[in-house]
C-alpha cells in the first residue's frame, strides 16, 4: 500500500531536518487541493518528504482560525480518500481506521462500535448481529471524517513563532464585518449545524449558516464553500442538493440580516452549548 502519511509507521519514513523551502512547500501542500485539485504523483514519490509536509501542515493548521482550519482539512481528507479509491486501496485504509472492517459478497461491514466512532445515522442503517452494512459512499464518508480528524488533532501550544508566521498564508478570509467581537461560525449552534442535520431542518440550518458566514465577513464565494461542505454532511431520504444551499447563500448575501439566537432555538438548534453562549437570548432576558 502507498504510504499515507497519517498511518501508523509513517513516522519511520520522516525526512529529518528543515530547510528554507519546507514551510513554503507545506503551505502549498495544503493549498493545492483547494485551488488546483489533488496532488500530482510527484508529491508521493518521496515518502520522507511527503510525511514531513503532512507533519508541518498539521502544525500550520493549528495556528489558524477554526473555520479556515476545517476548510483545508476537509479538502485534504477528500483528496486522500479519492486517491485510495482510485488506487483500489479503500479497503486497506478502512482496516486501519476501523479494525472490524470486512467485505463479502453481501457488502461492506463494520462493527456498531466502530461505526459510532464517526457515523451519525445508525438509526437508518442496516444492522446485523452487531455489524453495520455500508455502501461505498458511506464508507468513503467515514474515511473522510477519520482523515479530517488526523489533520485537526495537532495542538498549537508549542508551535514556534516561525510556523505561526508562515500560517498567515493560509488565512485567506477578509477582515470581518462589524460583529461586536463575536465569531458567529464558532458558535455552538452553528458548529452543530456544520456537522450536518437531518431532513426537515436542513433549510433552517442552511439559513443560520449563511447568516453566520455573512456576519463573520466571509465573501460570497467563501460562504458557498462552507455551505457546500454542510450540504455534503446532511442526511435525508431526499438528497439535499448543492444548488439548494447555494440559493440560500445568494438570498442572504443580497441582504443584511442580523443573527438571531432566538430564531436558531425556534428552528430546533437549542443544545447544551447554549448555556455558555454569550448570545443566549434567554439568559439576557433574566
Amino acid at each position: 500500500m502507498a504510504l499515507y502519511p497519517f498511518l501508523p509507521g509513517a513516522k519511520s519514513a520522516l525526512a529529518e531536518g528543515l530547510n528554507d523551502s519546507d514551510l513554503a512547500d507545506a503551505v502549498a501542500y495544503l493549498k493545492h487541493s483547494v485551488s488546483e485539485g489533488p496532488l500530482a504523483d510527484g508529491w508521493w514519490a518521496d515518502d520522507g518528504r511527503h510525511v514531513k509536509m503532512y507533519a508541518l501542515s498539521k502544525a500550520l493548521l493549528s495556528c489558524v482560525g477554526e473555520h479556515v482550519k476545517r476548510k483545508y482539512a476537509v479538502q485534504k481528507s477528500k483528496e486522500y480518500v479519492e486517491r485510495a479509491n482510485a488506487s483500489a486501496q479503500q479497503s486497506e485504509l478502512a482496516s486501519v481506521f476501523f479494525p472490524s472492517f470486512c467485505s463479502d459478497d453481501s457488502g461492506l461491514w463494520v462493527s456498531v462500535s466502530d461505526y459510532l466512532l464517526l457515523g451519525r445515522h445508525l438509526a437508518r442503517m442496516e444492522v446485523r448481529g452487531g455489524t453495520v452494512k455500508l455502501t461505498v459512499a458511506e464508507l468513503n464518508s467515514l474515511l473522510q471524517a477519520a482523515v479530517e480528524l488526523k489533520f485537526l488533532e495537532f495542538k498549537a501550544q508549542d508551535v514556534p513563532d516561525f510556523i505561526r508566521e508562515a500560517a498567515r498564508a493560509l488565512d485567506e478570509l477578509p477582515p470581518a464585518q462589524k460583529s461586536y467581537g463575536r465569531k458567529f461560525l464558532d458558535l455552538g449552534c452553528i458548529q452543530a449545524v456544520r456537522a450536518g442535520v437531518g431532513e426537515g431542518k436542513r433549510f433552517y440550518g442552511a439559513m443560520g449558516l449563511a447568516i453566520a458566514s455573512q456576519r463573520d465577513g466571509l465573501q460570497k464565494e467563501q460562504a458557498q464553500s462552507v455551505m457546500d461542505d454542510y450540504v455534503n454532511r446532511c442526511s435525508g431520504t431526499r438528497p439535499f442538493m448543492p444548488t439548494e444551499g447555494q440559493s440560500v447563500v445568494n438570498w442572504v448575501f443580497g441582504r443584511q440580516i442580523g443573527f438571531s439566537c432566538k430564531r436558531m432555538m425556534d428552528d430546533g438548534f437549542e443544545g447544551a452549548y447554549c448555556t455558555t453562549c454569550p448570545l443566549n437570548w434567554k439568559k439576557r432576558m433574566k
